[in-house]
Parts: C-alpha cells; sequence; structure tokens
C-alpha cells in the first residue's frame, strides 16, 4: 500500500515537472526555422539572380561580337573614326 501511493505520487510529479522542459511559447521555434528558411531562400535567390545576370551579360556580349564580325562582313565598318 505504501509502495502504491509513494508510486502514485512519483508518477504525479512527474507529470506535473515534464512540461516544464518544454519552451514556454512553442511557435516561438516554429516562427524561427521560418525566419531561417526565408532567409536561406532569399540568398538563393541572390545567387541565381547575379549567375543569370552573369550569363545575360556574357551571352550579351557574345551576341555584340557576333554582329560586330557580321557587320564587317557585309562591307561595314564599324570604327567611329573611318566613319568620319
Amino acid at each position: 500500500m505504501i509502495n502504491n501511493t509513494i508510486n502514485m505520487k512519483n508518477r504525479i510529479l512527474a507529470i506535473l515537472a515534464a512540461p516544464a522542459a518544454m519552451p514556454p511559447n512553442p511557435k516561438i521555434p516554429a516562427i524561427m526555422a521560418n525566419m531561417i528558411k526565408v532567409t536561406v531562400q532569399r540568398n538563393i535567390m541572390i545567387v541565381f539572380l547575379r549567375l543569370m545576370s552573369d550569363y545575360l551579360l556574357i551571352s550579351t556580349v557574345q551576341i555584340s561580337v557576333g554582329l560586330e564580325r557580321e557587320f564587317v562582313a557585309f562591307g561595314f565598318n564599324l570604327d567611329s573614326k573611318a566613319n568620319r
């Protein structure tokens, strides 16, 4: 009988003590995780946009060089000094 009473008391106290291990507001860790996720997504987007801008810049230079070659091939001189 005494053992049953002691065991019951220990169980009740253990149950009451268990929620103390949880944060007082469980939303905070979820909010922090979402903030980190959004920050990572923004960084990925910035890297992607920089890569795309570099790619477009390189493509534009390649196209303009290609057009210069075509103009020269058709007899147009693109040098500003020669056009004077």
